[in-house]
């Protein structure tokens, strides 16, 4: 705002008689005279906004103070800081030595409206009840706590140092922090603590000595479990936690800016917040609901500009469905464009005043109509519907649904330019600069090496490589704002960019730009409205911390900062003795490089232990894991290329890194076999896995060796198992668990180690669904079992020593178990619990839960 300065500039000098000037006058009386006196002017104004309670003008002797002047905001305005960078809104300024004008600065009140987030300010999501506030330097400051954007009745907490966490906060619920430095707010920020989830499954757990939670798994992160939308700061910001926006009660599946740094949404949702929204909502640019409802059933594309909104929308009458083209003007309660449309998938863009609509599998794919709704002569010729839309300069660029020669060119008359026949595989997604188009897809320019990735065309159709690859989740959304092309990373477990998710690539610079997003994948639709962009669709995790196949919480289960680089996956850890080990099918890179086994130390750093898998290093899988004083004890398998050839392996290594044996397990030829868990009782090695004979010897489900690798011929000779997944013992009662191979149940047997003896078995299972055992374990006289859908939507059961039900647990999908002390420890995929998410069975993001074991599990 521009300051409105009054100055008034005045010098008096005096003296005892006779002239100023004279320096070396003297008095009458012989005395000489003392110099003259300066006295200088104060002058202390006001922008517009606020006003100066006290003396505005103030004449003060040379070396003197002035008076105390305090700057006073109106209604609706807040200090703001003083034109000298001062941030005290009362001030006595001393030691006057000349004239000096000073200006008080206001803004408005309403900081949010202003910006989304400001200043050198950081939140980050701890977990569903806490939060981090960090800001640069070591300088006290006061934070501004509230859960609206409102921050007249925010807490005030004084005097606190950087990082300082917010704890006991409410799950779900929005939190808006700033911080004042004396009496000015010099950084906000806003988000909304969740639970802290994976975003792939959690194979394994273990507890270190000091309580820290080691987990092991197929994820690549760790973040704040969203629902349909994320809005995520833009690179560069100090904030990279999900900042505070609406929830849906379902899914958002379009969304563009309102040019004024707020939203228009739309997707299958009813409810957004605490209001009721049928597929479209506006969201302001302070985040609040606004009243302009005109959705009547499910929106499936939002094109905006100016003060026109263009709505693709489906009827909810499941007798008679019709899907529109409405255009409203904003905050309109009528459309003023109401066109029938012949399908849903439906694209849109506009030059100039024509609005040019794509149909996939439509009898007119590709149509024109300005924008009173009146149809143009415009419609080339299509044999298949059309999947994108863009435009460069004058000409349109058009996604076919053919296999080949799938993007042409047009101009604005509808005459075909050129048809690129260099681009194999469906285009999904096309974006446009100022100088060329990127086409998104399963595609190649190679149509044998077809992969999820980005080609860059410019206006003659000539391609244009990226100096790197950019692989790409195929179905995701990609975008390009400002020299930036945002894209969802994609790739197989083993690759670099596998799990790396939403990304930003300086087209300027042909790389790249460091961003840990958090985002993970199923982005359908990318918008950036004033600093901010928005994502949508089905992804889960946003505002994530790498986390690649490792990683670790402290006891209070917040993520710590352990990183490993680890390329693959880990199956299974074992802690011994102050030492983590793992077993996966991984490769770490580093100064001390590590293949499928390693271990770490209490401090998480990589030890010497570095066992020799040669020469089965490049098909090494490694399963399950378990440790003794004797040794480290891997099982697994040695993949082929035709999976019915791979075999189980059984490796055994001292503490110090030497390999005991290799035990290569013989097993029938095309049955596809491998070990799933380990359990080491007295001098024997019992495991378990999908095989009926182990080294021409009839084992079903499990077998024994000695410590020398040698098969036991007198154990389980007469036993018929099932396909046998885990193994517990207490003492040396061991307890198997699995799923019948005939029928969707699962089983449960109890047995004796030393006589071979099955003391009962159990079995049970569901009519609506397969249940899968994964974990077992065993505390005091009780068995915990955790899996899928054990029992009615339940994963976690607790038995008795007779086989008997005794407590469940209300999870689904449990993965792994441990217990230390009187505290249970289970990874589990996720149940969204959501009006559109209830019940299913997310197999992707994972989390972990902690159990009172001398409390019922099903009251925790």
């Amino acid at each position: 705002m521009s300051a409105l300065i009054i100055t008034v500039i005045s010098i008096v000098l005096s003296a005892c008689g006779g002239s100023g000037n004279d320096k070396n006058h003297q008095s009458s009386s012989g005395a000489s005279s003392s110099s003259p006196a300066a006295t200088y002017t104060l002058v202390y104004s006001a922008d517009s906004g606020g006003s100066i309670s006290g003396e505005a003008s103030q004449n003060v002797a040379a070396g003197s103070s002035g008076s105390s002047v305090i700057a006073k905001p109106a209604n609706n305005y807040r200090f703001a800081g003083w034109s000298d960078g001062s941030f005290k809104s009362q001030r006595t300024d001393g030691n006057i030595q000349t004239n000096t004008s000073l200006t008080a600065r206001f803004k408005a009140a309403d900081i949010w409206s202003t910006a989304p987030y400001e200043g050198n300010l950081a939140l980050e999501i701890d977990s569903s009840s806490s939060v981090t506030v960090t800001w640069r330097g070591g300088q006290r400051r006061t934070l501004l706590i509230s859960h609206n954007v409102d921050l007249s009745e925010a807490t005030t907490l004084t005097d606190v140092t950087s990082p300082y966490q917010l704890q006991d906060l409410v799950s779900d619920q929005p939190l808006y922090v700033a911080t004042r430095e004396d009496d000015v707010i010099t950084a906000w920020s806003s988000t909304t603590p969740r639970k802290i989830v994976a975003n792939y499954p959690i194979n394994s757990i273990q507890i270190g000595a000091d309580d820290t939670r080691y987990l092991g798994g197929y994820f690549t992160m760790f973040g704040a479990l969203q629902k349909s939308t994320a809005l995520l700061p833009l690179p560069g910001s100090a904030q990279t936690a999900p900042l505070a926006f609406p929830e849906t009660d379902d899914y958002v599946t379009t969304a563009q800016s309102d040019g004024s740094g707020g939203w228009y949404l739309g997707g299958l949702f009813t409810r957004i917040g605490d209001q009721e929204r049928i597929g479209f909502a506006h969201i302001n640019a302070r985040g609040e609901i606004t009243s302009w409802a005109p959705g009547k059933g499910t929106v499936h594309n939002i094109y905006a500009y100016e003060n026109r909104v263009f709505i693709v929308e489906s009827s909810h009458d499941s007798w008679n469905p019709t899907t529109t083209l409405k255009g409203y003007r904003h905050g309109a309660s009528e459309p003023d464009l109401n066109m029938p449309l012949n399908n849903s998938s439906v694209e849109i863009i506009r030059k100039g005043d024509i609005l040019y609509i794509a149909q996939d599998n439509s009898q007119l794919p590709l149509v024109a109509y300005d924008l009173s709704g009146n149809r143009l002569e415009w419609s080339p010729p299509l044999a298949r519907g059309v999947k994108a839309l863009a435009t460069l300069d004058e000409l349109i660029f058009v996604a076919t649904g053919e296999s080949s020669n799938n993007l042409r060119i047009y101009n604005e008359s509808g005459e075909l330019i050129r048809i690129i026949d260099y681009i194999y595989g469906e285009i999904k997604q096309l974006q446009a600069d100022d100088q060329y188009i990127y086409a998104s897809g399963y595609i190649d320019v190679d149509k044998d090496r077809r992969k999820s990735q980005i080609i860059r065309i410019d206006k003659q159709g000539n391609h244009h490589p990226f100096k790197n690859s950019l692989t790409v989740a195929a179905n995701d959304a990609i975008l390009v704002h400002e020299q930036v092309l945002y894209f969802t990373a994609h790739g197989a477990p083993g690759d670099k960019m596998f799990g790396k998710g939403l990304q930003a690539y300086s087209l300027r610079d042909d790389e790249f730009i460091p961003w840990e997003s958090g985002a993970s994948e199923g982005i359908h639709h990318l918008t950036i409205s004033d600093k901010t962009l928005l994502t949508s669709g089905i992804q889960r995790v946003a505002g994530g911390k790498y986390r690649r196949a490792l990683a670790s919480f402290n006891a209070d289960d917040q993520l710590t900062d352990w990183k490993v680089q680890a390329i693959g996956y880990v199956s299974s850890l074992s802690w011994f003795n102050g030492t983590l080990y793992a077993g996966g099918k991984f490769d770490i890179e580093g100064a001390l490089p590590r293949s499928h086994l390693a271990a770490f130390d209490m401090d998480g750093f990589i030890t010497d232990w570095q066992p020799d898998t040669h020469p089965y290093n490049s098909s090494l899988e490694i399963n399950i894991i378990k440790t003794d004083s004797s040794g480290v004890y891997a099982g697994g398998l040695i993949s082929a290329s035709d999976l019915y050839q791979s075999q189980a392996y059984l490796l055994a290594i001292d503490h110090s890194g030497s390999a005991l044996h290799h035990t290569r397990l013989h097993f029938p030829e095309g049955e596809r076999s491998s070990i799933t868990d380990i359990a080491l009782i007295n001098d024997k090695i019992f495991f378990t896995g999908p095989f009926t004979r182990v080294n021409n010897k009839d084992r079903f489900g499990i077998a024994a060796v000695d410590k020398a690798g040698n098969l036991l011929h007198d154990h389980f000779e007469n036993l018929i198992y099932k396909s046998t997944t885990a193994m517990a013992n207490n003492g040396n009662k061991i307890y198997v668990t699995g799923t019948y191979s005939i029928s969707p149940s699962i089983f449960l047997q109890k047995f004796d180690a030393n006589t071979n003896h099955s003391n009962w078995s159990k079995s049970w299972g569901m009519d609506w669904a397969v249940p899968i055992a994964h974990s077992i374990s065993t505390y005091a006289d009780k068995i915990l079992i955790g899996g899928h859908n054990i029992s009615m939507e339940k994963g976690l059961l607790v038995l008795n020593e007779k086989g008997e039900v005794i407590d469940e647990g209300n999870l689904n999908g449990v993965t792994a178990l441990e217990i230390k002390n009187n505290q249970l420890f289970a990874a589990h995929s996720l149940t969204i619990e959501s009006d559109f998410d209830s019940f299913s069975y997310n197999q992707d993001l994972a989390a972990y839960k902690a159990f009172n074991l001398k409390l019922p599990l099903g009251e925790q």
